[in-house]
């Protein structure tokens, strides 16, 4: 009896890892390519809508609209833009902020990242209520940014370029920003957008440790079991 469940947990482990690795590989391509659809599809609306003065105006963040029961402007604002300079300064920053973090962290990260950034960048934008509209990617891109800087740092603490980086976009987000592209800048926006982008690649790392931690317990388990 001993010996057969010794044989047959080594039995399970082979069978699961044979199984696990292939899907998980699968599964990490398909959320990629997914993800790098996903963001050439919302810099292509967002052509769509600054082309169209009828779909900007019923895409942008309107505060009191919002209010009033047009919840879709909470997500649609992001991608309106007020002219065509601001569209073409925010779209390329967008889709390449995300493709970076997509690359370095994985396809469903650099998803939720967006869906979580652009809750938060809404909501704060209603919250202060310094500006009645809104409108522009520039708050998903600033949660890119500073969650790229991050990992940067956490990864290779004795390298130097991540520090002066992050110094760059930290002075920019304080000191230089009031008006680009001919709009007025909403700074909370970009504030929020950084701020989100750090507590979710934070919240990343951990649920990451956290699992690792999980799975290492899991195999000292299964070692303990095949040593009896």
């Amino acid at each position: 009896m001993y010996y057969q469940g010794r044989f047959a947990v080594q039995s399970i482990n082979r069978r699961s890892s044979g199984f696990y690795f292939p899907v998980r590989g699968f599964s990490n391509v398909l959320s990629c390519l997914t993800s790098q659809l996903l963001f050439l599809v919302i810099v292509i609306i967002s052509t769509v809508i600054i082309a169209s003065a009828g779909l900007s105006k019923l895409a942008s963040l309107d505060i009191s609209l919002v209010m009033s029961g047009e919840v879709w402007r909470f997500f649609t604002g992001h991608l309106m833009h007020l002219t065509w300079r601001h569209y073409a300064l925010n779209a390329p920053v967008f889709f390449v902020a995300y493709l970076v973090y997509r690359r370095n962290t994985g396809g469903l990260s650099s998803i939720y990242l967006a869906i979580f950034s652009a809750i938060i960048v809404s909501a704060t934008v209603m919250f202060m209520g310094i500006h009645r509209l809104y409108g522009g990617l520039s708050g998903l891109s600033f949660a890119a940014i500073s969650a790229i800087l991050l990992k940067m740092i956490v990864d290779t603490p004795r390298r130097i370029l991540p520090y002066i980086l992050i110094f760059a976009f930290s002075f920019y987000l304080l000191f230089l920003q009031g008006k680009a592209s001919g709009v007025n800048v909403a700074k909370e926006a970009h504030m929020a957008g950084a701020i989100s982008g750090l507590t979710f690649e934070w919240g990343r790392r951990w649920l990451k440790h956290s699992n690792s931690n999980t799975h290492s317990d899991f195999q000292k388990f299964n070692k303990k079991h095949q040593s009896l």
